[in-house]
């Protein structure tokens, strides 16, 4: 069957679309992503003597929102891994924690499943200024970006 040119008209059509839409819904849901709302960026405890709200509003400002959107692949692996539930997603997997699910988090430093997990390594990326170094190490079977080691077999 030849493509006429009707044919193509409408595919190609059909598929710029397709293509608009996507990057639109893309754009709006992570338009309103703040530090707040990254994994791992709940409320942890402080220690003896310190202000709450000020641990807080110290790591919150270090977290490179940037980092973060740029590294994941929106795989929803740290949502589904989340020991707390305080992981959400927006609509197309975009992970990050809710002003209702902020306060179960007990924040990177304390838990770190969520970069654990993370094949791109984006929530370390996202807190590498706040801590200088990762809070949690990958287990040496990882495969990271960056590192070619082989996993452990499957049982």
């Amino acid at each position: 069957m030849a493509l006429t040119r009707r044919s193509f008209i409408k595919v190609t059509g059909a598929a710029a679309g397709a293509a608009l839409v996507s990057l639109g819904m893309q754009n709006a849901t992570v338009r309103g992503i703040d530090p707040e709302h990254i994994p791992g960026a709940g409320h942890s405890e402080p220690k003896p003597g310190e202000n709450e709200d000020k641990v807080y509003e110290d790591r919150i400002k270090h977290i490179d929102v940037g980092k973060f959107l740029a590294g994941c692949s929106r795989c929803g692996v740290c949502i589904q891994k989340c020991p707390f539930n305080a992981i959400r997603s927006a609509s197309i997997a975009v992970p990050q924690l809710t002003n209702d699910t902020r306060k179960k988090c007990p924040g990177y430093e304390n838990c770190g499943i969520c970069a654990v997990v993370c094949p791109t390594d984006c929530i370390n990326d996202a807190f590498s200024e706040y801590d200088k170094e990762p809070a949690v190490d990958k287990p040496a079977w990882w495969e990271g970006p960056y590192e070619k080691r082989e996993r452990q077999p499957s049982i």
